[in-house]
Order: C-alpha cells, then sequence, then structure tokens
C-alpha cells in the first residue's frame, strides 16, 4: 500500500514548544490534525511512483516576512489485518527524509481505531504490538484459529475485553485500523527555497483473480481487502484504463487461455499502489509545478487516472504534469503481469 503528501501540524500537544511567528495547524486529542498553511507554498513537487519505491522531491518557499516553524508529518493511510495478505512490514519504519540535502531524523506516531473509537492506549496497556496486530508475524494455534502470538498469551479477560470494544472480531483475530505517522520539526526561513526529500518502499496491494472490472470499478468488500479501506480513504480510485491498455489487457488474456485452457482465473495479476494526493491542499495555495513520474517492470502493464496527458517518456516510464495543481482525489496506480503457470 503507498502515500503521500506532507501535512503541517503544530508541535505543542506532542510535548515541546517552539517560538514560531505563526503556528499553522494543531494536534488534537486521539492524533494528528492537519490545518490550513497561510505563508508556505509548495513551489514544485516531483513524486516518482513504482511497486518498489516511492520518491519525493519538494521546493517549499515562506513566503511571509518572518521564520515559520512547525511539525511536518507524513501519514501512511490506515491498513487493518488480513488473512493471508501482509498489511505490515518493518520497512515502513524505513523512511527516509532529507532537508536540504542532510539527513534529518524523525519520530513516529502510532495510532489504533475501532470505527471513531481510538483504542490505542487500550491495546498498549496489554502490551500489544499495534503496528503488527500483536505479531501475526509469529502465529500460534489457539483453539480452531491461528492467532498473533501476544494475542495467544493473553488472559481470556483480556480478550473478552478487545471483542467488547470491537478491536477482536469473535474469532479473536484482530479487527483494529492502524495508522502511522511520520513527523519531524521543520523551520521555513523567510524568502528561501528549503529542498525536503522523502523516499521509501510502498507496499502495493496485490491479486491473483481480477479483471478489468477490478480496475474500473475496484472491490472493497470482503476479509482479504479489508486493509483497503479506511474512514480517510473510503476505496481504491479506479484506473481509467484506456482503448490501448484494455487491448493490450485483452490480448494477453486470450494468449494465456489459449495456452492453458484449464485456467480458473484471467491468468494476470494485479498490483496497485495507493498514493495520497489531496493533503498537499493544506499548503498555502495550489502546487506551482508538479511532476508524476510512473515506472513499470518491463512485463507489465500500467493504467491510473489522471486529468490531462499522459506521455510516454521511456520503454517503462510515464510521466504526467501540471501547473498550479490542487489535487482534487487520490490516486491508484495499477500494474498488470502475467502470471507463471505452476508446474
Amino acid at each position: 500500500m503507498g502515500i503521500g503528501w506532507l501535512r503541517v501540524l503544530c508541535l505543542g500537544a506532542l510535548g515541546a514548544s517552539l517560538a514560531a511567528n505563526d503556528y499553522t495547524a494543531e494536534i488534537a486529542n486521539g492524533g494528528l490534525r492537519a490545518r490550513q498553511e497561510t505563508h508556505v507554498v509548495m513551489r514544485s513537487e516531483r513524486l516518482l511512483i513504482s511497486q518498489t519505491k516511492i520518491r519525493v522531491e519538494y521546493e517549499f518557499l515562506n513566503e511571509s516576512p518572518a521564520p515559520v516553524e512547525t511539525v511536518v508529518a507524513f501519514p501512511w493511510p490506515g491498513y487493518a489485518w488480513s488473512a493471508g495478505a501482509a498489511t505490515y512490514s518493518p520497512e515502513m519504519w524505513e523512511f527516509l527524509v532529507e532537508v536540504d540535502g542532510v539527513r534529518v531524523a524523525h519520530q513516529t506516531e502510532i495510532r489504533a481505531r475501532v470505527r471513531d473509537r481510538d483504542v490505542t492506549a487500550l491495546l498498549a496497556g496489554m502490551g500489544l504490538h499495534i503496528p503488527s496486530f500483536g505479531h501475526f508475524d509469529d502465529p500460534v494455534q489457539s483453539g480452531k484459529e491461528t492467532v498473533p502470538a501476544q494475542l495467544a498469551a493473553l488472559s481470556p479477560a483480556a480478550l473478552e475485553k478487545l471483542k467488547k470494544v470491537g478491536a477482536l472480531n469473535r474469532n479473536g483475530l484482530p479487527k483494529w485500523m492502524t495508522f502511522l505517522t511520520h513527523y519531524w520539526s521543520q523551520r521555513f526561513p523567510p524568502g528561501r527555497v528549503v529542498r525536503v526529500v522523502h523516499e521509501y518502499t510502498p507496499m502495493p496491494g496485490g491479486s491473483a483473480y481480477g479483471d478489468l472490472a477490478m480496475i474500473q470499478r475496484p472491490k472493497t468488500e470482503g476479509t482479504a481487502w479489508r486493509s483497503l479501506v479506511d474512514r480517510d480513504f473510503d476505496a481504491r480510485e479506479p484506473g481509467c484504463p484506456d482503448e490501448a491498455f484494455s487491448r493490450s489487457y485483452l490480448a494477453r488474456r486470450r494468449a494465456l487461455l489459449e495456452e492453458a485452457p484449464e485456467l480458473t482465473s484471467t491468468g494476470l495479476g494485479f498490483s496497485w499502489v495507493r498514493y495520497i494526493l489531496t493533503t498537499a491542499n493544506t499548503w498555502k495555495g495550489p502546487i506551482r509545478d508538479f511532476e508524476l513520474i510512473v515506472e513499470r517492470n518491463p512485463d507489465e502493464l500500467v493504467t491510473f487516472c489522471w486529468d490531462g496527458p499522459v506521455e510516454k517518456v521511456g520503454a517503462d516510464r510515464f510521466r504526467a504534469a501540471r501547473k498550479d495543481f490542487r489535487p482534487g482525489k487520490e490516486l491508484t496506480v495499477y500494474f498488470v503481469r502475467s502470471l507463471k503457470r505452476q508446474q
């Protein structure tokens, strides 16, 4: 699952204070919340998306006559435990931040929610590792279910309490959503461009049983899809396959079915990377110069929705650009590949 755009937030509720000319946002009880920044503009932004790397290069300019000191935060989209799918990876902590060419340390806030209820303190008080859902990578057999190790170690009373608040389902499996936000303190001097770079490994979603309809109108229901849905991102965006993509997709599908008529699926694997665009609107004005680069593997098809021309700038690179860009929706990039048959 992929993500993006920086948010501006005030540091006060994190237990520190800054002598700033103007606080740009607030941190409310229960988590970080953005508010409109009125002095700092995003002068340019270059976004690279692939299945193995997301890199973003920003240029910010403080147009006021005084320094702006604040916290800049990077939120991951919420994710949930899902049977048979890895929704958490230690790579989520390997988040690179550079400011004017110098690496900057960051902190990470961890929150857990069940619908609109924050259950972070409850889970942490029981010693549960929230991001990994109690270490789902270390499963233990508990009755008829295979459950994360830390959940298996809880007392019956603790398990019942978690079920009562909706953090576990009736089989004792995790139901909470996890939200991670990386953040760091940032100073924007007046009249000087500040260059911020961040880079990380996304966690793509995937399916071996999709078809064109899934890209045109993504499915968001069912256990295997729970990690794709949260309160702030209600569904994946469609992929807007054009005529050329559809022709290539159908040609590959026909070739696979001719080669292996016994296939019960399309024989094509779908992956997608999500990226949250609209939080860019918390900065002053539009993004003055925006560029998106999407990279695919040589054997893949790629499609995503974009309001404007998309040009092919290499065998496996695509470019889209906008001036004075105000994102109005989120972005999902779909990658389609042929699956190798089991021998």
